[in-house]
């Protein structure tokens, strides 16, 4: 079952456009913003492969960590309630075939993020279900660009028992599916290059955003991602 509207790839803070491929990525700033560009009745496009914006759009800068949460009701018989969910942000570097792991939950799910990042073999983003809780779906745009391969992984919704690749390798492509209650990981993988994805997560009533990005190489690698909640 879908859940919106298909989301426009972004790079997830990488500054690079391969436009071969049709493949064009937003900048990160030193300071560790993301821009992009914006016309006056608020629509984001991203950047050009020269860093410049369209006709009639400004560049903006869009900060890469979401803001806190505003504390929740008053629960039953007075009780303090819970502080809402504000965005998750990880990320990993190495070199030197040093291997380097990121875990954290996503607030008010079942579900983890986790980025890794291993020279010797890949670098990898997920999004997984620790243990049987509720179904969730996910729907976006990805690609990769590079001299290896990237991919996507993630449970065939039509078979608990079998999982589904998707190729990226020099290409963008929408990645959708609804995935089953029972533990399970959606992985994105990058040899030799770098994969980006743009994707909406929902589990229940929970809607966010998901940006990610892993780069990998012979001596050296790079994974990231951030969640935002999506209201």
């Amino acid at each position: 079952m879908r859940i919106g509207s298909v989301v426009a790839l972004a790079a997830a803070g990488l500054a690079i456009a391969a436009t071969a491929t049709g493949i064009t990525y937003a900048a990160t700033s030193t300071d560790g913003s993301v821009r992009a560009c914006a016309n006056s009745k608020g629509t984001l496009r991203l950047l050009d492969p020269h860093g410049n914006c369209p006709a009639n759009y400004s560049k903006v800068s869009i900060s890469k960590r979401g803001p806190k949460g505003k504390p929740g009701a008053t629960g039953p018989r007075g009780k303090q309630g819970v502080a809402g969910p504000g965005a998750v942000r990880l990320a990993v570097s190495s070199t030197s075939g040093l291997k380097t792991k990121e875990t954290a939950r996503i607030a008010g799910t079942t579900l983890t993020v986790e980025v890794l990042c291993n020279p010797a073999d890949n670098a990898q983003v997920y999004v997984s279900l620790d243990h049987a809780g509720a179904p969730f779906t996910f729907e976006g745009m990805a690609g990769y660009v590079g001299m290896g391969s990237g991919s996507v992984l993630y449970q065939d919704p039509t078979s608990a028992a079998s999982n589904e690749s998707q190729n990226l390798t020099d290409r963008t492509a929408e990645v959708s599916a609804s995935q089953l209650g029972d533990p399970h990981s959606v992985e994105f993988s990058s040899m030799n290059g770098t994969v980006a994805a743009n994707l909406v997560l929902a589990q229940g009533s929970r809607m966010f955003s998901v940006q990610l990005g892993a780069f990998h190489s012979d001596d050296s690698c790079w994974a990231h991602a951030m969640v935002i909640p999506a209201g």
